[in-house]
């Protein structure tokens, strides 16, 4: 049988895998302050994808008052957009009527 003495000795004494920080240096590291303005949080948004082949545009709908991100391609063709124009059709229905039943049946 095994006393409690020799099980401690089999333990690891740090609970941090070599090669990783401990996570007192994350919690003493102060983050970026995030963006304040839409026009800032796009701005960082494009540094951070610049690269790759797609881009984002954010825009906010007239009508439904959504908010709608679409991805981009090079050439500015939209690849996806969310909410897609079923959704936001829907939603400026529900908008403008405040029903989706036609008033008139």
């Amino acid at each position: 049988m095994t006393d409690l003495a020799s099980v401690k000795t089999l333990l690891p004494t740090s609970t941090v895998p070599a090669g990783v920080s401990s996570l007192a240096h994350v919690a003493t590291t102060a983050a970026p302050a995030p963006p304040r303005t839409p026009a800032a949080l796009q701005k960082q948004l494009d540094e951070l994808i610049a690269d790759s082949d797609t881009s984002l545009r954010f825009r906010v709908d007239s009508t439904s008052h959504r908010i709608v991100v679409s991805v981009l391609d090079r050439e500015g063709a939209v690849i996806l957009q969310i909410p897609d124009e079923t959704a936001l059709a829907i939603a400026r229905r529900l908008a403008v009527t405040g029903s989706l039943l036609d008033a008139r049946a």
